[in-house]
């Protein structure tokens, strides 16, 4: 049966989902190929999350007590969508395995800001001993340019070093990764958003709705955001729904809040199959 409260469609067998935001698979594939080396650009990159380098969502962030009002609706949203990009840690999704070419032809298709592409060169020595080399790119996705490569991770030379108690192996591989990262501080951080104008606001959304129905979402929020900020008229952000969605997008301002729920699913579930 299903009873309405606060303004909410209840389903009495619902019972919530339990969903991992990491996926374990790819972890696994990482800690086979990669090792240490995906150990450190991990932490590496936790650090910078910690620090709110990435912006403060996962710095600020806490469990919430009770369930959320909201939790049901979602859980059934995300029933009905497809399944979600892999992620190996917060904020960096796996896109895949195989050729540079082929990755960056992906990464590209979904929006991906920057790629890590892997390069790993496996050998076996006559005795049976295993030499693993590997290097990390940073590729820039839509102009296909890389931006810094790390230096040759060796497993023989590594395992060398710290049997002549030269260096042990993580900060053989912390220094072969160094430069790699002086490159993201540089070009992958946060930072506070320019003076804004309404004329800048317009041109912004201009450009947005401009680039493909996949970002429908994503730019009527952004719509909202620089309306709640002054810079947009009620009449710009009615025009602006309009043109992206039709009526379901005055539906999804003036509607009641059941009627913009089921807008704002419906947009949603079509915006993941896109």
């Amino acid at each position: 049966s299903e009873t309405e409260h606060g303004g909410q469609r209840s389903n009495s067998s619902y019972s919530p989902v339990s969903r991992e935001m990491l996926d374990k698979n790819v972890a696994e594939q990482f800690d086979q190929h990669l090792g240490l080396v995906a150990e450190r650009i991990a932490s590496e990159f936790g650090a910078r999350y910690r620090k709110g380098d990435y912006g403060m969502a996962l710095v600020d962030v806490t469990p919430s007590e009770g369930e959320s009002p909201a939790s049901e609706a979602v859980d059934i949203l995300l029933a009905e969508s497809p399944e979600p990009p892999s992620l190996w840690i917060p904020g960096v999704v796996f896109v895949g395995k195989g050729d540079s070419k082929e990755m960056i032809k992906i990464a590209k298709g979904d929006s991906v800001d920057f790629l890590l592409h892997f390069d790993v060169s496996v050998k076996t020595d006559r005795n049976g001993n295993v030499q693993n080399v590997s290097r990390c790119r940073l590729i820039h996705p839509g102009t296909g340019k890389s931006m810094a490569t790390s230096k040759a991770m060796d497993s023989v030379e590594a395992a060398k070093l710290a049997g002549a108690g030269r260096s042990d192996e993580t900060a053989y591989v912390s220094e072969r990764i160094e430069g790699l990262f002086l490159t993201i501080d540089r070009q992958i951080k946060t930072v506070d958003l320019p003076q804004l104008t309404p004329e800048i606001a317009k041109k912004r959304i201009s450009s947005l709705m401009a680039i493909s129905k996949g970002s429908q979402l994503k730019t009527l929020a952004e719509t909202r955001l620089y309306q709640a900020q002054q810079l947009l008229t009620e009449a710009d952000v009615e025009s602006i729904f309009n043109i992206i969605i039709g009526e379901q997008g005055l539906t999804l301002i003036h509607g009641t809040r059941e009627q913009k729920l089921e807008a704002a699913r419906k947009l949603a579930l079509r915006s993941l199959a896109n």
